[in-house]
């Protein structure tokens, strides 16, 4: 029998961190055209705004809903600054390569950075952490926990839905498509481009400090980059490049098979184990599905309109309408 309330968790639960990571890389490379394939790199340094930096005030604050909650928006803050500050540096050297040699630069720093952090270079061997933010819930603990992430993920989202309708994103978009014409515009490039990096880094690493705070470990595993890198550009492919909205619909629809797999994939005899082999197969043949019959997603972008064209376009569809 199939606990309904254990796989809305474990769906909302995905649902939420992988909206924070396939939001933010969706800016980076739907908006300012930067092809980062090293997002699992942004999301293993959010870990570090936990440990060591807030794991001594865990102890503290453990029972007390006010402090927790307190603590809880420190620690994305932290996270946040963190990766902003880590995407921003890590693209400096780099920022003006071209798409596949910045691509292979931000994979091959990426993989430093998760290897260090999977020897425990910045951690302790085992280390757990000293106290659990959500143990003021009581049994209510995991549902209130997941609760939380998703409501963190959804104000995020909206924050940056938000910020790409605005003349920035207008920008990114005109970076993505020709450099040179934000260039004679009188736009630095370069800043634009550091700014894309940082605000996706820096959401990608408060996903890292949630997850590490419902795990209650600051460690990361050997299928990093399958999880935190290329799981999330699969999802804005099936959403759509430049499409917020598109990357919503394509989390939701990647969490919910991702449940579904997990609830009934032990009942499914196949001839070989499903282990990561088995997942590295199924995203290669999702990735080939999606570029030959829906290349521009689900929910394709849409031109960016701000309020004076918004208010342009409807006058002249009033006056087309006088006219007729």
């Amino acid at each position: 029998m199939v606990n309904i309330v254990s796989l809305l968790e474990y769906i909302g639960y995905w649902f939420g961190l992988y909206l924070l990571v396939s939001s933010g890389l969706n800016i980076e490379v739907g908006y300012a055209g930067i092809p980062d394939f090293g997002k699992a790199m942004s999301y293993a340094v959010g870990m570090l705004a936990v440990y060591p930096l807030w794991n001594w005030a865990l102890a503290y604050v453990q029972g007390n809903a006010a402090l927790s909650i307190l603590l809880l928006i420190a620690i994305i803050v932290t996270s946040f600054v963190i990766g902003f500050a880590v995407g921003a540096v890590s693209i400096l050297p780099a920022a003006r390569l071209k798409e596949d040699y910045l691509a292979m630069y931000l994979l091959g720093i990426a993989e430093i950075t998760v290897y260090l952090l999977y020897l425990r270079v910045f951690t302790p061997l085992g280390v757990t952490l000293s106290g659990d933010i959500f143990a003021w819930a009581g049994r209510y603990e995991d549902a209130v926990s997941v609760i939380i992430v998703i409501v963190v993920a959804l104000a995020i989202f909206y924050l940056l839905y938000r910020l790409s309708n605005t003349p920035f994103g207008r920008v990114l978009k005109a970076l993505r498509e020709n450099e040179l014409v934000v260039q004679t515009l009188g736009r630095n490039v370069m800043t634009y481009r550091i700014i894309a990096m940082g605000i996706g880094s820096g959401v990608a690493a408060i996903a890292g400090a949630l997850n590490a705070l419902y795990l209650q470990e600051a460690a990361i595993g050997v299928m990093a980059r399958l999880y935190w890198t290329f799981i999330p550009w699969l999802i804005i492919l099936l959403g759509g490049l430049g499409s917020l909205i598109g990357t919503l619909v394509g989390t939701l629809i990647y969490v919910i098979i991702r449940g579904l797999i997990r609830v009934y994939g032990p009942l499914i005899q196949l001839p070989f184990p499903p282990n990561y082999l088995f997942l590295w197969v199924m995203f290669g043949i999702v990735i080939i599905i999606i570029l030959l019959f829906r290349p521009e997603g689900i929910l394709p972008e849409k031109p960016i309109l701000t309020k004076p064209m918004k208010r342009l376009r409807k006058q002249k569809e009033k006056e087309r309408k006088e006219s007729k």
